[in-house]
C-alpha cells in the first residue's frame, strides 16, 4: 500500500490535496467531518517499514505535553460521560482551558 497516494485519495479523504488538519477533529456525532474512511491513512505505517522517525515524534510530543503542563494548569469546562466503543471516548467534544502556572 502507497502511503503518499492512499492519504490522498479523494474517494477516503474529501478535498484530499488541502492541508486541513481539522478534519481529524471529531463532530457531535463523533465521525471526522473530512474523512470518509479513517483507516485508509496510517501516517507511520506498521511493521518492518514503519516510519524511523515515529519514536522522535512520540518523544517531541511526550516533551511539549510535559512543557505545557508544567507552565499551566488544565481545566476542564465540564464533566464528560464516556462511551464505551471498542475503546472509550467522550461522548461529546471536550474544552479544555489553560491558565499560567504563578
Amino acid at each position: 500500500m502507497s502511503l503518499y497516494t492512499s492519504g490522498r485519495s479523494e474517494q477516503n479523504f474529501p478535498d484530499a490535496e488541502r492541508f486541513w488538519p481539522t478534519r481529524w477533529l471529531r463532530n457531535e456525532a463523533g465521525k471526522y467531518p473530512g474523512v470518509t474512511e479513517a483507516t485508509a491513512s496510517l501516517p507511520f505505517a506498521m511493521g518492518g517499514r514503519a516510519c524511523i522517525g515515529r519514536k522522535v515524534a512520540d518523544t517531541l510530543m511526550s516533551l511539549t505535553l510535559a512543557q505545557i503542563l508544567s507552565q499551566f494548569h488544565v481545566n476542564i469546562k465540564k464533566e464528560i460521560e464516556m462511551v464505551l466503543m471498542l475503546v472509550p471516548v467522550p461522548a461529546e467534544p471536550v474544552t479544555l482551558y489553560l491558565s499560567k502556572r504563578v
